[in-house]
């Protein structure tokens, strides 16, 4: 959809993150294309995005990078799902479904703080929900939509083919009406899925174009805190939360006697 009453700062991301063949997004959607043998429909209505998740984006600069993580995390997880033995009866259901093109539709999740996906077997195209927060990190986005891709084309497990013990003794009366709920485990093929996708997750390195700016990205955990004595009176506090250190500052000054020969802060 065209772009035009998108601010300029989004209009060049859109460029420079989206369509560019030489973007992640093109170049992740365009294998997804080769993997499975038809083209891929992508065409966000930017416009209407915009419009519905600016309240939540406090610094525009982010947005657009921000969904471009989750279609490439979209197109990992994917491809990973394609490519997993167990998948092999969902692969060719899907195959039939989705010719003679892979249509996909970014939609606006009224509930949930999560990116999700879902295929629509009706309308034959593949939904991409973003929520109206701000997005989580990007290993987050990639466990959330493994964990929908894994679900996608599972069919819900069928009940115990044990009998419970109240329907093999309820005709005799000596014996008590005790029942026993079946044991539901998961199945190992969606543990080893899920297992995959953690591995890989934790093994790719990030596109740089799409790593958010320093002082957004430190805010998030995992944090690293470190306090050493530098001399007898003086102790140095570094840290990777800024906002922790903010905090700390404002204590120490509450409730510390400063040095009111010292220039150097």
């Amino acid at each position: 959809m065209a772009s035009a009453n998108l601010p300029l700062r989004l209009r060049s991301n859109i460029r420079d993150l989206v369509t560019s063949p030489t973007s992640a997004v093109a170049i992740r959607t365009a294998n997804l294309g080769k993997t499975i043998g038809y083209p891929i429909s992508l065409d966000p209505e930017w416009p209407i995005l915009w419009a519905a998740l600016q309240p939540y984006y406090v610094d525009p600069a982010t947005f657009i990078p921000g969904i471009a993580r989750v279609l490439v995390s979209w197109c990992d997880v994917f491809t990973a799902w394609l490519e997993a033995e167990e998948n092999e009866d969902g692969v060719e259901r899907l195959l039939e479904e989705m010719k003679p093109a892979i249509k996909i539709v970014i939609e606006i999740s009224t509930t949930g703080t999560m990116p999700s996906t879902a295929w629509l077997t009706d309308k034959r195209v593949f939904v991409i929900s973003l929520p109206k927060a701000a997005l989580p990190p990007a290993g987050a986005i990639h466990a959330g939509l493994s964990s929908d891709f894994i679900s996608l084309f599972t069919p819900p497990s069928s009940s115990s083919p044990h009998a419970p013990v109240s329907t093999i003794a309820s005709d005799d009366p000596e014996w008590a009406d005790v029942s026993i709920e079946p044991e539901t485990r998961a199945p190992a093929a969606l543990r080893r899925q899920s297992a995959a996708a953690q591995e890989s997750a934790s093994d790719r390195l990030p596109d740089l174009a799409l790593i958010p700016r320093p002082e957004e990205l430190l805010k998030r955990p995992p944090y690293w805190l470190l306090v050493r004595q530098d001399a007898e009176d003086r102790i140095v506090v570094q840290g990777s939360h800024a906002p922790s250190l903010e905090c700390m500052e404002a204590y120490l000054k509450r409730w510390c006697r400063g040095n009111p020969h010292r220039v150097e802060r």
